[in-house]
């Protein structure tokens, strides 16, 4: 058996003395979450009188590994028991740990390797519909949520169009349930879109994928994107999420020598700040002006052969 799944089960058997977490009202998980911080709270004091941690204490007290292990336990016992008060399993809880280590480490590689307000080698590009098919996705998405046939739809502006469609409501709700389904992990790779990052590192280039996605109001969104480059083979050196991405740019590296984007509106915010931008046509962007920087392309390939 599992170790985790062994210890799992134990936990959520003890547990289930007090406390049915399928038969508990939203009200009763609440109030068990409320207690069992102060549990976890409490038993992380424990460990700490097992330490000389006060300064203006003398420093006398005979420090055992055995007491500390036991301490944690106890400490690991209510945080396991807090997430069980949730319905989430062993198997949930390991897939979420991995994926919040992708999450810290790419941070931490960002904000403490990379010094990419330095670089004058820094290049940035749009992760949806540039790298991977949103669109077509969320399409798919939405005809299995509604049963509204889309395959065909013909739009310049996508969230217009579903609005029309649907209302303002109904698409917020599609949105919602998207963003917390697993289908961004899905997505297909736009054509060359490995090829295209593997071929600008070879070059020399340091590589900032730069998103809209809404991270703060659901955080799970950072490891998806982490595991969909991973699967796709992307390459790069930092993810930043922010919707005021020429923002982002001259906050975080101002010599950027180019940025690749799909939407005509960022792709001129950017271009207006001095910026060269490689904007892939679609169909939704084919009739917008765009500014002087701004540079068309209708594959990412194309890219390669106008930067060499």
């Amino acid at each position: 058996m599992d170790r985790l799944k062994e210890l799992w089960q134990r936990q959520l058997d003890f547990n289930r003395n007090f406390f049915n977490e399928k038969t508990a009202t939203l009200e009763q998980k609440q109030q068990r979450t409320k207690d069992f911080i102060l549990y976890v709270s409490n038993e992380l004091q424990e460990v700490l009188r097992e330490i000389n941690w006060k300064e203006h204490r003398r420093k006398d007290i005979e420090v055992r590994k055995d007491k500390i292990t036991e301490e944690i336990i106890d400490v690991c016992k209510f945080a396991i028991g807090l997430a069980q008060a949730w319905g989430i399993t062993d198997e949930e809880f390991y897939n979420e740990f991995k994926r919040k280590s992708l999450v810290v480490e790419q941070k931490y590689k960002q904000e403490m390797m990379l010094n990419l307000i330095q670089s004058d080698k820094v290049l940035g590009i749009d992760l949806d519909d540039v790298l991977c098919d949103w669109c077509s996705s969320f399409l798919v998405f939405v005809e299995r949520k509604t049963g509204r046939k889309l395959k065909n739809l013909q739009f310049t502006n996508l969230n217009d169009s579903l609005i029309d469609i649907f209302g303002i409501e109904k698409l917020k709700q599609l949105k919602h349930a998207f963003r917390l389904s697993d289908e961004k992990k899905k997505l297909k790779p736009i054509q060359d879109a490995s090829l295209l990052t593997k071929e600008l590192k070879k070059k020399g280039y340091e590589i900032i994928i730069l998103s809209a996605r809404p991270v703060k109001e659901y955080p799970k969104l950072w490891g998806d994107t982490l595991e969909w480059l991973k699967k796709n083979k992307i390459v790069y050196d930092a993810v930043f999420f922010n919707d005021k991405k020429e923002e982002q740019i001259i906050k975080e590296f101002p010599k950027m020598k180019f940025f690749i984007e799909d939407n005509v509106c960022n792709a001129n915010l950017i271009a207006r700040k001095d910026y060269k931008v490689f904007l892939l046509n679609k169909r939704y962007n084919s009739n917008e002006l765009s500014h002087k920087n701004v540079i068309r392309v209708n594959t990412l390939k194309e890219i390669l052969e106008k930067i060499k």
